[in-house]
């Protein structure tokens, strides 16, 4: 029995290894990197945005809180009383950052593609929050599209999967079946020529795990060990130039609440096999609910809206291996 049970054991961790891999460089174009995210997710996508604007061109933010707002460590406050954001002291703020050289030149943001979507039926975060964040990213010379009509909770809208977008509700794992693509509304937005699709798309690339306890420090508590890959098939030999993108997602969507779920369901997968598009779906596990730090609730707690975040160091050491060409 104990021979039995050792063997079980034996062959239960390695099966789990090789399902979780390391995280491989690609032949990624450079000038073609996005970040988005919903909730605390699109808060985070535009703050790493922000703080590294030479890396990523574009956001798609969906229900996000401004930059650098969550004064007092109070990120909820952001989201539901955005009167009390003063949006000319955040903009003073970055342009002080930039400064000091804590973030990258705010000259970036010039010409920076971004989706802003804020639904109908969102309760949870005040659509002034989103509206703040389009009057800082104009402030700095970026191209905002924006969609503030859709009748959407709090929630990510899909063509066909989640919650039904008339009821909309904002429970996990905060997809709305809305018949409405919000991909492809993020991808067009920031990408030219992007293909779009009607129907169903078959995902041949691969799907997987990879490892990113590799990408934290002993300061981090919060990055969960496992993230999420889609690599379209176009991607996989690396004899092609491919985009990259960057998918946060909201509080309580993380992998210990809801496994891939939203890494296969969110519509990116299939826009990125037709537009050989690699995403990156890191998970966080950390503030009780997953959210991810656009407050300062990691380490020291300061530095987290610069690139001395723990957080965003770890993304940004994600992204640099991703772009790193592997053949």
């Amino acid at each position: 029995m104990n021979h039995f049970f050792l063997l079980f054991l034996l062959l239960w961790t390695t099966t789990d290894a090789q399902m979780t891999r390391r995280l491989e460089g690609y032949n990624i174009d450079r000038n073609q990197i996005s970040v988005a995210g919903l909730s605390s997710g699109a808060a985070f996508a535009h703050q790493m945005h922000v703080i590294h604007s030479a890396t990523f061109i574009g956001a798609g933010i969906f229900a996000g809180m401004p930059y650098n707002c969550a004064e007092n460590h109070d990120q909820f406050d952001c989201g539901l009383n955005p009167e009390n954001i003063n949006i000319q002291g955040l903009i003073e703020d970055t342009l002080r950052f930039a400064s000091e050289g804590n973030i990258d030149p705010v000259s970036n943001l010039r010409g920076s593609k971004i989706f802003l979507l804020h639904g109908t039926e969102d309760f949870v975060v005040n659509i002034g929050s989103t509206r703040h964040i389009q009057r800082y990213y104009e402030n700095f010379g970026s191209q905002v599209a924006s969609e503030y009509g859709l009748q959407v909770g709090h929630a990510h809208p899909t063509l066909n999967y989640g919650w039904e977008c008339s009821e909309g509700f904002t429970l996990p794992p905060n997809i709305n079946n809305c018949s409405y693509d919000g991909a492809f509304h993020i991808f067009n937005s920031i990408y030219d020529n992007i293909v779009n699709h009607n129907g169903s798309v078959g995902l041949n690339g691969q799907f997987f795990e990879f490892d990113q306890s590799e990408f934290k420090t002993s300061e981090d508590d919060s990055l969960d060990d496992v993230g999420y890959m889609y690599v379209p098939s176009g991607c996989v030999e690396r004899s092609t130039a491919c985009k990259l993108h960057i998918y946060f997602h909201g509080c309580a969507n993380g992998r210990i609440f809801l496994d891939d779920e939203i890494a296969r369901n969110s519509g990116f997968n299939e826009l990125a096999e037709l537009n050989n598009i690699i995403v990156m779906y890191p998970q966080n596990e950390g503030q009780l609910i997953a959210c991810w730090d656009t407050n300062g609730y990691e380490g020291d707690g300061l530095g987290w809206q610069t690139k001395d975040g723990i957080q965003v160091q770890a993304i940004k050491r994600m992204v640099d291996r991703v772009t790193r060409i592997q053949t």
